[in-house]
């Protein structure tokens, strides 16, 4: 079975820079670029860092929306797809997440379906 595939991702910086960024892409390759340029101007320690909000809007509307934190420092990459499929993963056998169904966005179903029906 083919997977649903992203339209588009809106990628929203919160913290950081002299000004708010915002930018649209249509794929994750295109995001983790967009992250990587940001994260140069991110704090160089562990504990600190600058948020960044995204949705992944898929093909049927369906969306996936949470923040990642930018660090500027050498063990920490920015892969998006990865990022939100591990946060969901923690989650599957958990009934009472409903955090992440929030962030499921019109998706009424479980999140182990979720992560079998779009691409992440």
């Amino acid at each position: 079975m083919s997977k649903i595939q992203v339209k588009y991702i809106v990628l929203i910086r919160l913290e950081g820079g002299k000004n708010s960024l915002n930018e649209k892409v249509t794929s994750y390759s295109d995001a983790n670029r967009t992250l990587r340029k940001w994260k140069e101007t991110a704090p160089t320690n562990k504990k600190d860092f600058h948020q960044c909000k995204f949705t992944v809007v898929f093909e049927d509307n369906e969306e996936y929306e949470d923040t990642i934190e930018l660090r500027n420092i050498n063990e920490f990459d920015i892969n998006l797809r990865l990022y939100i499929r591990q946060y969901l993963e923690v989650f599957i056998n958990n009934d009472k997440a409903y955090q992440v169904k929030l962030r499921l966005g019109k998706y009424n179903s479980t999140i182990k379906e979720f992560i079998e029906k779009y691409d992440i």
